[in-house]
């Protein structure tokens, strides 16, 4: 039987759908809701849309990276060994240890895209937030977020890195 944290980080696909498109689908509308040039009707349109079109791409996205999960794992016990490895830990089962090696390995590839792209991306968000500020000084916030964003995502790739570096040495040294 899963534990709670294996069900939580495995959802199926339709609370995987909810679970994103519901959040995105109620901002998206309230920020249509704020604006003085539309009336509610079309925040409620425009949020269901963007929920519904968000939703389905996220729940995509996550399954397909389930998959692969799983393909460079060589096993379906992904969850438990990938929960074990965002702590830092070896798996406790040490018959997934070469498991948890591919997965390892998958990990520092996606990393390495990260700490490649996510700072660009937020770089230009937050440029973009401070252009749309000029016709609204709301967007400020914006802009500061997605430049704060920066750095955070920077150290965060870092921190994984060392938890990921933690937990492979752990499970090197269980079979010399």
């Amino acid at each position: 039987m899963p534990t709670w944290r294996e069900r939580l980080a495995s959802p199926p696909a339709w609370q995987l759908f909810l679970g994103t498109g519901a959040p995105f689908g109620v901002l998206f509308g309230l920020f249509f809701g704020l604006r003085e040039d539309t009336g509610p009707a079309v925040a409620v349109l425009a949020g269901l849309a963007a929920g519904v079109l968000f939703g389905a791409t996220m729940t995509f996205l996550l399954l397909r990276s389930r998959r692969r999960d799983v393909a460079a794992a060589g096993t379906t016990r992904v969850t438990p060994i990938d929960l074990a490895l965002r702590r830092g830990q070896a798996p406790a089962d040490p018959a997934d240890d070469d498991a948890a090696l591919a997965l390892i390995a998958r990990r520092r590839r996606q990393l390495r895209t990260s700490y490649r792209y996510n700072p660009i991306l937020a770089g230009a968000l937050a440029v973009l937030g401070a252009l749309q500020a000029l016709l609204n000084p709301w967007w400020w916030l914006a802009a500061a977020f997605w430049a704060a964003m920066i750095p955070v995502s920077v150290l965060g790739i870092r921190r994984a890195q060392s938890r990921l570096d933690t937990a492979e040495t752990t499970i090197r040294t269980r079979h010399p």
